[in-house]
Order: C-alpha cells, then structure tokens, then sequence
C-alpha cells in the first residue's frame, strides 16, 4: 500500500509541474522597457487595452460621481514610473499577441512644463523582451517584438516611409525670413508629402492584411488600422476563408459587407 501510495503522490507531482516547453511561464510575459528622457522628465508610464463600443458609456453611466483622474478611465494593463533619468520598465502578464495603448500620465517637460497625453500611441503587446525606441512626441517603434515588426515596423521601418516622414517633418515648421509664396510653396509641398505617408502606410497595411501567411498578423493589422478603404473589405474576405470560425472576423466582414452595399 506505501508503495502504491509513494506511486500515485510521484504521478501527481509529474503531471502538476509546469512543461518546460511552450507553456513555460516565460512565453506568457512581457517585460518593456524604454527612454522617453528626450521628452519627459517624470511621468508615469501606462499601457492600456481598449475598451468594448459602449463600456465607457455604461461604466460613466454607472459612476455616482465623475472620475478623479484618466487613469480612472482606463483599463490598465501595467504601469511604472519613469526613473530619473527618464528611462522605465514595466513587466506583466500576457496571454497573447494584442493590441493596446499607452500613455505617460502626470508627464512634465524638462522646462516643468505639463504634457496632456498623446492619443493613438498603440503597439503589439506579447510575451518577451520589448523596446520602446521614440525620438519625439508621437513618433516611436517597439522593437524586439514579431508581431510589432509584422504588423507595424514592416512599414513605418521601411526606407520610403523613413524618407517622407523625415522630409514632412523638415518642411513643418516656419522658416526665419521666408516670403509668403516661399511659405506657400513650403505648406503646398508638406502638405503633398503627408499625402505620401497616408498613402505608404495604406499600401503597408493592405499587403500584410491580404498576403501575410499567419491569420493572427492580419487580424492585428485590420485591428489597428485607422485608414480604411474598399482593401479591407477583400482583408477582411480573406481572413474569413483562413478562419471561417471566428465570430469576430465574421461580424467585421458582415459589417463591411453591408457598408459597401450602402456606398453601391
């Protein structure tokens, strides 16, 4: 009976022990970290998710009295402080690739001055070592992600996104001296450039969107894409061959499916 006993308690330690293969708690966390010392001098660094259409409605309508702070607003994923030196690192748990936003909260400038948070900061968030890479308000990469390189550094990295966003940004602000047709000439061709940026990134988006082998990477990009066209009606179409299965996919195509009904 003890040895018996002594077998059972054996096969239960072996099959309670976590695999050392894909379902090691390391693969279901993420640790970023990144340098905003560029910008900020103290802040707090915030990731968020997204909320659901409508649960920001219900949850205002719920609320007795109005929030206290935005973090109150948000359902946060992880936070962390920037140090001194204005680096940070923030660590969590992550049960796949997904979408999310983030915000610096409390941020003041160098000069003391208070910045508002910027809107549309989003990334891939997904288990491993990430790197936040931003050289001004807005503009930033994660690096050290797949799906981050898939679905955003794919185009935002390439050589001609790189050339006319450089070039737009040379062209913005005023120039000392310059003549009003000088000025014109100026705003007429930034304002070409910017076209040229909207217009690379829907190319980016569309490709990976309609050709990327993974069905994962093309949900991520119809997710996070703002710049829609007649392209997502065939992403969304393709995606839905790939997994017929999704309910998601297949209430986006539905919906898709009826607005270009619509606009025929």
């Amino acid at each position: 009976m003890r040895t018996g006993l002594a077998a059972a308690c054996v096969l239960a330690m072996l099959f309670n022990t976590p695999a050392l293969g894909g379902d090691a708690p390391s693969e279901r966390t993420f640790a970023l970290e990144g340098d905003l010392s560029a910008l900020y001098a103290s802040g707090d660094f915030v990731i968020w998710n997204p909320k659901a259409p409508g649960a920001g409605a219900a949850m205002m309508s719920a609320a007795s009295t109005a929030p206290r702070s935005p973090e109150e607003t948000l359902d946060v994923v992880a936070k962390a402080p920037l140090r001194a030196d204005g680096t940070f690192r923030v660590e969590g748990a992550v049960d796949g690739p997904r979408r999310v936003y983030f915000y610096v909260l409390n941020a003041l400038g160098h000069e003391g001055q208070r910045f508002a948070p910027v809107k549309g900061n989003a990334f891939i968030l997904e288990p491993g070592d990430l790197r936040l890479v931003m050289r001004r308000r807005g503009r930033f990469h994660i690096e050290g992600g797949k799906y981050n390189d898939a679905v955003y550094n794919s185009w935002s990295r390439s050589p001609a996104y790189l050339e006319a966003v450089a070039e737009y940004e040379r062209l913005l602000p005023a120039v000392e001296g310059e003549s009003e047709a000088q000025k014109r000439s100026r705003i007429d061709r930034y304002q070409e450039v910017f076209r040229r940026t909207l217009d690379l990134e829907t190319e980016g988006r569309k490709r990976i969107a309609t050709t990327h082998p993974e069905p994962l990477v093309r949900r991520l990009v119809i997710e996070s894409t703002w710049l829609g066209g007649p392209w997502m009606l065939d992403a969304l179409r393709g995606l839905a061959a790939l997994t017929p299965n999704d309910a998601w996919v297949r209430e986006r195509l539905a919906g898709a499916e009826e607005s270009a009904a619509k606009r025929a």
